[in-house]
């Protein structure tokens, strides 16, 4: 069996969409003959935490874990104390809301003071612990899953030490990823400058889309660089019985996050709904709520909601499973993105009601798999 150290900040017990691509790697690679070493960081202070998806690291796996500075890891230490030594009074305080003045003051900081990203404080740990464990357990390949930017640094530094060949595996763009901040020109061209280090010392680059891969070929003319999209898992379903439901309802369920911008797709949808004298209709949104404050009304009696909250992996399949439609939604611009949850629900072979750019290539795949009928502006 060959070994890969798989740099990866974000990995079970957490959980969310952005561990699943990682977690499936780890699944997978023994079936064709690599052991997987896991680089990641000790407990942070993260909004979803999933504990049934350590059954689906193999045993032949090794998570190695590192302490850290940055933010979350910081984040969670302290709470820790405060619950150890105050704790009336920690559980007494409330989280904090998207749109809070803390909150915006940790983004300002964030995006002016925090570069190339908030997990910086862990490149020292990772890196320490990465030499060690190539030179312990012989590491033949290293491959770094990007975000955060840093695991991509962490990667350029131990092959630049070690010399072992290193894969960047990219979840989203760097410069081209169009949730990132870069306040000046002078931040920008820092980036370029890390992302051109980091990808052309790597011996390959993966990323989750052609566009992605277009856009790398035009700024690096590089052609070791390779497309997987993300998928399904047939096992996650084989043993998940669909949520209970209703009858006579027609149930619609929107899996994820609803971030901020998801308000204007609510706005939508709900004033379609306005006028709407069919069955009883459920919409049920499965996920973690980012934002409640602004949330759009809906006055009708056949229409009701229910915001679910996060669930395990295997409670959300179990949603998907009961639903006669299902809902997804980009931000108005967003050409790049396909989402997480779309290959479960494409899976599903359900309708998919889909609020999202006519240009980008989440329509292209919707258009190529036979679900274009429901595409919405």
């Amino acid at each position: 069996m060959k070994k890969v150290l798989i740099i990866s900040y974000g990995f079970p017990p957490r959980g969310g969409s952005g561990v699943q691509r990682n977690l499936k790697y780890t699944r997978y690679m023994p079936d064709f003959g690599w052991t997987p070493y896991i680089l990641t960081v000790k407990k942070i202070h993260y909004h979803t935490y999933d504990y049934s998806l350590l059954r689906e690291v193999p045993e032949s796996a090794k998570i190695i874990r590192t302490g850290s500075v940055d933010v979350l890891r910081l984040s969670y230490l302290v709470k820790k104390l405060l619950i150890k030594f105050n704790r009336d009074n920690i559980n007494k305080q409330k989280n904090h809301t998207s749109e809070s003045s803390f909150l915006k003051a940790y983004r300002w900081f964030k995006k002016w003071f925090l570069f190339p990203d908030p997990s910086l404080g862990w490149l020292p740990f990772a890196l320490l612990k990465g030499l060690t464990n190539i030179k312990k357990h012989k590491i033949d390949i290293v491959m770094a899953s990007v975000g955060p930017y840093t695991s991509a640094i962490i990667a350029y530094f131990l092959f630049k030490i070690t010399k072992k060949p290193y894969i960047l595996d990219f979840r989203d763009g760097w410069v081209d990823d169009p949730f990132l901040e870069i306040p000046t020109n002078l931040y920008k061209k820092a980036h370029l400058f890390l992302e051109r280090k980091a990808i052309l010392n790597a011996q390959h680059i993966c990323v989750y889309g052609s566009d992605l891969q277009k856009r790398f070929f035009q700024r690096y003319n590089i052609k070791n660089i390779s497309v997987i999209t993300n998928g399904y898992d047939i096992k996650d379903f084989k043993y998940i019985n669909p949520a209970k439901k209703g009858n006579s309802v027609f149930r619609i369920v929107f899996s994820g996050t609803i971030f901020t911008y998801h308000l204007d797709f609510l706005d939508s949808l709900y004033h379609g709904l306005k006028k709407y004298s069919g069955p009883e209709i459920e919409l049920v949104f499965v996920g973690r709520m980012e934002t409640r404050a602004r949330l759009p009304k809906l006055d009708n009696a056949l229409v009701k909601i229910h915001y679910i909250g996060y669930v395990s992996h295997e409670k959300s399949i179990s949603y998907l499973l009961s639903a006669d439609a299902l809902l997804i939604a980009l931000p108005k611009n967003d050409t790049q993105s396909y989402s997480g949850k779309i290959f479960e629900y494409l899976y599903t072979k359900k309708p998919i009601i889909s609020f999202i750019n006519s240009k980008g290539i989440l329509s292209e795949l919707l258009y190529a798999t036979g679900h274009g009928e429901y595409i919405v502006e």
